[in-house]
């Protein structure tokens, strides 16, 4: 995220090429430029409100606000975010590289330590219907900290709020996929 002389902010993102297209770089870069106009509900943010950053009104604050309205632009409109995704493309159009997708099944503890600690970014979407009632169902979550000693993993929700600690075997349960982007963070 830059933030320009006239109060507006560019956003790079990559869109991957088409399936059709043999020829040329996987992704390519496409900036977004979005003004710090965000929409409200009751004069509160409506959709997302990094950390107070209305309250606050701290520009540190706003790099969530300013990326999902300028990834909104990306695709259309905030509705065409709204429905849902999955993380790996998210992340790949944020990244510029392809992000692997495996089963939580074939996810151990281990294997989440181990790209943790290479700064890889994490996501995991939850079943349909999680059997952890602190699991938001048919949701996104990213990895917050995977600890090794006490065989948990805590999965962050990135709408500030429901962050679980849940064992290999709890992790395995409640999450369907595991998303990969070999960027650091």
């Amino acid at each position: 995220i830059r933030e320009n002389k006239d109060g507006t902010y560019s956003v790079d993102f990559y869109r991957e090429k088409p399936w059709y297209k043999f020829w040329g770089p996987a992704y390519t870069k496409e900036t977004v430029t979005v003004d710090n106009q965000f929409p409200t509900k009751a004069g509160n943010p409506e959709f997302n409100d990094s950390k107070g950053a209305s309250d606050t009104g701290k520009k540190e604050n706003m790099w969530g606000m300013v990326y999902e309205k300028a990834y909104a632009k990306l695709h259309g409109s905030y509705s065409d975010i709204g429905k849902g995704g999955y993380p790996g493309v998210a992340m790949a159009e944020i990244t510029g590289k392809a992000s692997t997708t495996q089963s939580s099944g074939s996810t151990s503890l281990e294997k989440l330590a181990e790209w943790e600690k290479k700064g890889y970014a994490i996501a995991a979407g939850s079943k349909r219907k999680p059997s952890n009632l602190g699991v938001v169902g048919g949701h996104a979550y990213y990895i917050l900290g995977v600890d090794t000693v006490n065989k948990t993993v805590t999965m962050g929700n990135p709408w500030g709020f429901k962050n679980v600690t849940l064992t290999e075997a709890e992790f395995q349960a409640n999450y369907a996929d595991v998303y990969v982007n070999t960027i650091q963070q």
